[in-house]
Formats: C-alpha cells, sequence, structure tokens
C-alpha cells in the first residue's frame, strides 16, 4: 500500500434500510484491499480480538468501518485506525450530559443552539474514532475520553492533528463533508511518522 493511510467512501440512499449498512462497509474494505493492495478480499480472512475487534488474518493492514443513514467509509492503514462517520441529528441535553465533560460542554453551547448538533457530533465521532482504534467501541463510556478542538474550517478542509487536542494517546484528523456529515479519523500516534502527521487524508469515493 502506498499511501499510510487511505480512506474509500460511498454516498447511500438516506432510505436504505439498516441492514445494508454493513455491506456498503464490507464492499468498500473489499475494494480498498483489492486496489490498493492486490488483495481479494474473502469473509474468512477476517478473525475477531478478544475485544471484539475485526483485523485480516495473517496480515500487518489495519482496517476500521463506519456507516450512518446515507454514508459509509473504510479506512486502511498499517498503524493502529479507526473511523467514524454520522450525519447531522438531533441532540438532546440528556446524550450532551452523557457524553461530554463539562469543558466540552460548554464547547457544545457557546455558539447557541444552532451550531449544538455539529459541535456535539464533532465531539462524539472523535470519541468513536477513538474507542475503534483501541477496540474498545462503545462498551467504554464516551466521556472517558476529552477533546478540545482548536479549528473549525468550512465543509471540505481538513482539521490536522496539532488542531485536535486529546486527553488520551492518538493523533486525530476531521473533515465536515456535504449535507454537514461529520467524518474523524484515529491513527495509534507510535506508528505514525511526523511527516504523515502534517498530511491530509488520502479519500477515494467508490
Amino acid at each position: 500500500m502506498k499511501e499510510e493511510m487511505i480512506i474509500y467512501y460511498r454516498w447511500n440512499s438516506p432510505e436504505e434500510p439498516s441492514k445494508t449498512h454493513h455491506e456498503h462497509g464490507r464492499y468498500l474494505l473489499k475494494q480498498a484491499l483489492k486496489n490498493e493492495c492486490g488483495i481479494e478480499f474473502l469473509e474468512e480472512m477476517i478473525e475477531y480480538q478478544a475485544c471484539g475487534k475485526p483485523v485480516l488474518k495473517h496480515s500487518a493492514l489495519l482496517f476500521s468501518i463506519s456507516h450512518c443513514k446515507g454514508m459509509a467509509v473504510c479506512a486502511l492503514s498499517q498503524a493502529g485506525i479507526g473511523v467514524d462517520v454520522e450525519g447531522l441529528r438531533r441532540v438532546t441535553d440528556a446524550l450532551i450530559d452523557r457524553v461530554c465533560s463539562e469543558k466540552e460542554k460548554q464547547y457544545v453551547k457557546e455558539c447557541g443552539p444552532a451550531h449544538e448538533a455539529l459541535r456535539f457530533l464533532r465531539l462524539w465521532t472523535l470519541k468513536e474514532s477513538y474507542l475503534k482504534m483501541t477496540g474498545e467501541g462503545l462498551r467504554a463510556p464516551l466521556h472517558q475520553v476529552e477533546f478540545e478542538i482548536r479549528k473549525e474550517p468550512g465543509a471540505g478542509i481538513w482539521i490536522l492533528p496539532n488542531e485536535i487536542i486529546s486527553s488520551k494517546e492518538g493523533s486525530f484528523w476531521q473533515i465536515k463533508l456535504k449535507k454537514d456529515y461529520i467524518l474523524s479519523v484515529c491513527l495509534e500516534t507510535p506508528k505514525a511518522s511526523s511527516g504523515l502527521l502534517k498530511k491530509e487524508p488520502v479519500m477515494k469515493e467508490m
């Protein structure tokens, strides 16, 4: 694989049944492995670690899949990686209280109700990307990792790791896509080169 980190994605109909979301993720993994590594994917190539995290048997390549209504993504890397994508939706005060630290609650609410949902999803996707990278998933409380986002550019512009501060070890990227979808990526820091941390992830649409 030429790239140190690559993300395949596809837009889907928001009206599709949830059972198809898993299929979209597997399709992207299959395309990524074939196009980037010349590997023909088979389901039996996947095994699960004790924590439940899926990995490829007998391969140094690591992957992470995420999907929501309207979109699916698959990230591929030679370092531990986690990816999460979410579309804009209603957010309640109860959910904010359950997920966010006091500092994060201030960040979510300081720009008023019109921006609360988008800011919350910025934090939510960062937290999920970290927990997917570690393999903990949503079994772990989301408030155990805290973030400070120091830059909020417009759609289509990446926020790089030096602009996202985390209470846990990891390197984070984030982008707002069209239709206000938020995509976040976490890469295991010890295996990430300093040059990579200054680069935008490579994205390919399927």
